[in-house]
């Protein structure tokens, strides 16, 4: 069980104050919101909701990748959705520790 990210940036969806980007699971979607801890984590906090925020994000897109796939993995049964916190970073960025 695992996945493959899809699509080449990131979403910000302001209603949710995350930014969205997809996965795929074989045939199966994954829509992963990263909450707006996470983005703190990766130094996002002080940049507006705009374009700035998805460049600075798509700089530290590798970090977030890895930390969904644990996730993702970890699951009792596959997630159609995954919100990455803050303490989601942890084991794949020490300093982001919640």
């Amino acid at each position: 069980m695992g996945i493959n990210f899809i699509g080449e940036a990131g979403v910000y969806l302001p209603g949710r104050d995350a930014i969205k980007i997809t996965a795929v699971d074989g045939e199966r979607v994954v829509d992963c919101y990263i909450q707006r801890s996470a983005l703190d984590a990766i130094e996002c906090s002080d940049l507006d909701a705009g374009p700035e925020l998805i460049r600075h994000f798509q700089k530290h897109r590798d970090t977030v990748e890895v930390a969904a796939m644990v996730k993702y993995r970890r699951a009792l049964t596959p997630p159609s959705e995954l919100n990455i916190e803050a303490v989601d970073l942890v084991a794949v960025l020490p300093a982001a520790a919640a």
